[in-house]
């Protein structure tokens, strides 16, 4: 799989470029917010990680204009709630999955099923 991240976080971002690639999926990392549309064009990840903090935009409305120019793309919100209301906002955005922050090990194995499941 290729993996876009949208992390802001050097030590989360690193920590999760290194479990992507221990599978030997491709990552690429993200740090300017101009830049996300025209590297999912780029790249055409199976997977874009926006982590909800993200300090550039609203990371609600980046996934609607996500999933508005590529519907196809799938798009997992990286929280540190796990709120059933900030899970409604975040499907509504357009989010296929949300992950807890503190199950950030678990990911690839939540990603991977719910990849499989929407091929």
């Amino acid at each position: 799989m290729n993996f876009l991240l949208v992390v802001e976080n050097d030590k989360m971002r690193n920590y999760l470029k290194k479990i992507i690639t221990l599978h030997q999926d491709e990552c690429r990392l993200l740090t300017e917010e101009k830049s996300i549309l025209s590297s999912v064009k780029l790249h055409n990840p199976d997977w874009v990680l926006v982590d909800v903090l993200w300090k550039h935009e609203n990371a609600f409305k980046l996934t609607e204009e996500l999933k508005s120019v590529y519907p196809s793309v799938n798009i997992a919100f990286l929280s540190d709630t796990d709120d059933a209301r900030f899970r409604h906002k975040a499907t509504k955005a357009g989010a296929s999955v949300m992950i807890p922050k503190e199950n950030l090990y678990d990911f690839y194995k939540i990603i991977s099923t719910k990849y499989l499941n929407i091929q």
